[in-house]
């Protein structure tokens, strides 16, 4: 005869002990590893089943407490119970929810767990949509979600995935604007870099649009972890938005304020030379002791390395970058004046002349850079991590076909810059609780 094992939920309603069976089984003979155990479905509906007995103990809470009519003042009275939807993490639930009528004019209260709490799906459903829709499409993410709960659910529909997205990056962004930082130590020096990419727009009229990024974090907070430099705590911005910078530049004194900026502090700004780079670390300057603007060795350096020239012009051309690393602006200007002058083809020409229009333009962010290397002070975003690439590349040009609106794209950038920034593990229950409030409270 074989073992048998029953899975049970022990209840105490009004002082009387009941013992609730939600399933009885044989234990299987282990003939291979996969009778060790339960396997995945079996899992999921012991979930369900378990969920259910507890919500049916619950829906006795689950009631709207409405005295008089809100239409003729009438007395008001209960009227059986409506089943609603209920999402838990893996499973799909039917709560009773009490519904009332008025005994005068027939009005009535039909409420459902989305109108008392604020949404018909667990806040831990919402993260978990959250960090899958942030990391892949919303198809992908349909796919992986409804494979954890070994079944297809509505519920992960890549449309819903997409909704959820939306509602939680709206709120994140709303919600850093009001944020009351609460103060960290005083960082002596803050690196700021910042950087743009550029994405595929939805209107087939519109090539691209520029999103805007940008990481903050105290250079002490950059450890090596293998062949990486891993930054162990850092604020990560995002914004697609046309708004002149608005969004951005409070984002990015938020940031900079969360790592500890204060007027004692040096931000050294990292850029790759465009414009509106150089304004959103300017914006930084009134609220720091000193600011230091550095054009990014990162990016100097893929100018150079995006010329092809015959080996004995190349040459001349590394002696251009070898005084530009020396911080020597004038004399890598004479250097590229005179190859510029030796060159025939036109194809060639227009790389150098652009070249020399990038330098010029950026001779007041040009540093000695060999001599900070050696002092180990920062002058390249390739030191730590990419925000372009982890923010905008990975997800949202990762696919050819992929086509956004800038207001789609700008809130899932804040999820993905939240998360980034490592918010996301102590804050994501407040972000998904102000996203999804409770617009009626429950009355017991």
């Amino acid at each position: 005869m074989m073992d048998q094992y029953a899975i049970q939920i022990k209840t105490k309603i009004n002082g009387k002990e009941e013992i609730l069976i939600i399933e009885e089984r044989e234990v299987k003979k282990v003939e291979s590893i996969l009778d060790l155990g339960l396997r995945h479905k079996e899992q999921i509906e012991i979930l369900r089943k378990l969920q259910d007995e507890i919500l049916k103990l619950q829906s006795v809470q689950l009631a709207e407490k409405i005295d008089r009519c809100p239409k003729c003042n009438g007395e008001m009275g209960k009227k059986g119970y409506n089943q609603s939807n209920f999402h838990s993490v893996f499973t799909d639930h039917k709560v009773k929810v009490q519904r009332q009528i008025c005994k005068k004019c027939g009005w009535k209260s039909i409420p459902s767990v989305k109108s008392l709490l604020g949404t018909s799906s667990h806040p831990d459903l919402i993260k978990l949509q959250c960090e899958i829709g942030a990391e892949h499409s919303y198809r992908d993410a349909q796919d992986i979600l409804n494979k954890k709960a070994s079944v297809k659910r509505k519920i992960n529909n890549h449309e819903q995935v997409h909704n959820v997205i939306e509602k939680v990056g709206e709120y994140i962004s709303k919600a850093s604007e009001n944020e009351i930082i609460v103060g960290s130590s005083i960082a002596k020096e803050i690196i700021a870099q910042i950087d743009g990419g550029h994405i595929k727009d939805k209107d087939p009229n519109q090539r691209s649009f520029e999103a805007m990024t940008a990481i903050m974090y105290r250079p002490e907070n950059i450890i090596k972890k293998g062949n990486k430099n891993i930054i162990v705590s850092k604020n990560c911005i995002a914004s697609a938005l046309l708004d002149d910078q608005e969004y951005i530049k409070k984002a990015a004194l938020l940031a900079a304020k969360e790592q500890g900026l204060s007027k004692e502090t040096t931000i050294t700004a990292l850029c790759d030379g465009a414009a509106n780079c150089w304004s959103i670390a300017k914006s930084l300057q009134d609220h720091c002791g000193t600011f230091i603007g550095i054009l990014d060795w990162f990016h100097v350096a893929m100018k150079f390395q995006n010329i092809a020239l015959p080996k004995t012009q190349k040459i001349k051309l590394d002696k251009v970058k070898w005084c530009l690393w020396h911080g020597n602006v004038d004399k890598s200007v004479e250097k590229l004046d005179q190859l510029i002058a030796k060159i025939k083809n036109s194809s060639r020409l227009l790389k150098l002349h652009k070249l020399k229009t990038y330098i010029e333009n950026n001779r007041n962010y040009i540093v000695n850079y060999d001599d900070r290397k050696r002092h180990d002070m920062a002058f390249t975003s390739h030191m730590a991590e990419s925000t372009v690439e982890s923010l905008i590349n990975q997800r949202c040009k990762g696919q050819q076909h992929m086509r956004w609106t800038r207001l789609g794209v700008h809130k899932l950038l804040q999820i993905r810059a939240y998360i980034a920034s490592n918010n996301w593990v102590t804050g994501w229950l407040d972000k998904i609780m102000g996203a999804f409030s409770n617009p009626f409270p429950v009355t017991i």
